[in-house]
Formats: C-alpha cells, sequence, structure tokens
C-alpha cells in the first residue's frame, strides 16, 4: 500500500524514533496533532491515482482500519491524507494497524503500490499540532468539511527566531475579527515535525470559492487598517509565504463510524 512506503522505514524503526520524541512532548492533554500525507500528484495521472486511493480506501474499510481518513486536494494537484493524533505514541499504534492490514492482505497492497507507481511526482509525511490561541472561528458557524467542503490554506515561514512575532500577529488578526465580528474564521495550524521549521499556517472553510471570497473581503472592510497593518507586521517576518486553495473530497476519505 503506498501508505506504508513513506512512513514505513520499518515498523520497529519507526516505533522507536516516535517513542524517543514522544517523552519530549508538553501538554498532551491539551494537544491535538494531525500526521500528514502530501503528495504532488502529476495533472495527467489524477484519474489513475484517485482510482488507486479509493481502491486503498476500499482495503481500508474491509480490513476494519480503526483510523479516520480525511482526504484534501489543491488546485495544483496537492493530496493531503490527514489522520488525527493525539499525542507521539498514537503514530506508534498506527504503524502498527498498518501492519497488521499487510500481514493479512499483502498481494492486494503491493498491487495497490504498484498502481500507485508513476502517478506522482514527489511525497512527504509530517506532523502539525492545532493552536486554538491563534484560531477563530465565528459563533454559530457549523464545523461539517462535507457542509463546507472548500479551503483556502495560508502557508506562513518565519524566518529564524521570529516565530513569537509571527505570532503575535497573527494573535492580532484573531482579537480584531471578534472585536468586529468578522464572518469568516480560520483554524491554526504549527508545523512540527518532517516540515521546513518554523512553520505555521491557517485554514479557512467555506460552502464554494464565491462565498469564501465574499466573506473575507467583507471581514477585511469591517476590519479596516488595523487588519492592513497587520499584514505588514507578519509579511515582515516571514521568509516565504504561499496560498493554496482546494476542497475536502469526502468521496476520497474514510470514516470508520460510517462503516
Amino acid at each position: 500500500m503506498k501508505r506504508f512506503p513513506v512512513l514505513f522505514l520499518t515498523a520497529m524503526g519507526a516505533v522507536a524514533f516516535f517513542s524517543q520524541i514522544t517523552s519530549a512532548q508538553d501538554g498532551s492533554d491539551a494537544y491535538q496533532g494531525y500526521l500528514i500525507w502530501e503528495d504532488a500528484v502529476y495533472p495527467s495521472k489524477v484519474a489513475e491515482y484517485e482510482k488507486f486511493t479509493r481502491q486503498q480506501i476500499e482495503l481500508y474499510a474491509a480490513q476494519e482500519f480503526p483510523h479516520r481518513v480525511n482526504i484534501f486536494n489543491t488546485t495544483d494537484f496537492t493530496y493531503y491524507w490527514v489522520i488525527s493524533i493525539n499525542n507521539y505514541a498514537d503514530i506508534d499504534s498506527l504503524y502498527m494497524d498498518f501492519n497488521t492490514i499487510y500481514n493479512h492482505v499483502p498481494e492486494q497492497i503491493d498491487a495497490i503500490n504498484e498502481g500507485y507507481a508513476g502517478t506522482h511526482e514527489s511525497t512527504r509525511s509530517w506532523t502539525c499540532y492545532s493552536d486554538g490561541e491563534l484560531s477563530f472561528i465565528p459563533v454559530g458557524q457549523p464545523q461539517s468539511r462535507e457542509a463546507f467542503p472548500y479551503m483556502f490554506l495560508g502557508f506562513c515561514y518565519p524566518q529564524k527566531g521570529k516565530m513569537d512575532q509571527a505570532r503575535n500577529a497573527v494573535n492580532g488578526f484573531v482579537k480584531l475579527a471578534r472585536e468586529k465580528q468578522a464572518k469568516m474564521g480560520w483554524e491554526t495550524y504549527i508545523g512540527d515535525l518532517g516540515v521546513d521549521a518554523p512553520m505555521l499556517f491557517w485554514a479557512s472553510f467555506a460552502k464554494d470559492p464565491l462565498q469564501f471570497h465574499t466573506l473575507n473581503s467583507a471581514d477585511f472592510d469591517i476590519m479596516g487598517e488595523r487588519a492592513d497593518e497587520l499584514w505588514r507586521e507578519l509579511s515582515g517576518v516571514l521568509r516565504k509565504y504561499e496560498e493554496k486553495t482546494g476542497w475536502y473530497r469526502k468521496d476520497l476519505s474514510y470514516d470508520p463510524g460510517l462503516e
């Protein structure tokens, strides 16, 4: 299965590595992390890639894989496979569950791996965790990805030693959005393992691009010059900034609770 070679250097190697870093994690009770596989798919191979993704998800269901897998794709043909984790130790058990599937149906997994070959330019794995202090969710805003499948991602790469200044600027946006009762919310995440650190990014969700741009434009109008000042403050400490847009792919995702 394509998921395995990316992170699964060896089952015991992965367990040993993540067991070491688990001891360094603080505040695990408040931690909400995510393990992410990121595939850069060739545009001409999208249909083929999604074909074998569906086969993989069907195999998860047949084997009663216990972890929910949410899949998103962006307009630049990047696919994100996202599994939530409560601590780093969860990755140990996740790998064990992958191994269990492989032991049950190795031929099917090998066939899916062969199908994926040549469909994507690159693949990598990384982790991140949510930061509630830097997030803004308007009161009463529904959180259903099915109802709000369109997404806007803003990836911020602060200069070395400038993460605190970047956090302060984003926190300023949060306070301003609350004060002005903005309508478009966002969730902020801090890049952890496997990223070009320091890194943080935010994700906003809407029904479609029109709703996103309408609400976002209206919010910046009511937040006025202070929003522009905060954006200049944030931009001034970044070495790189990237925007991506895309969709939550319910048709490719897997929820064991619905199987």
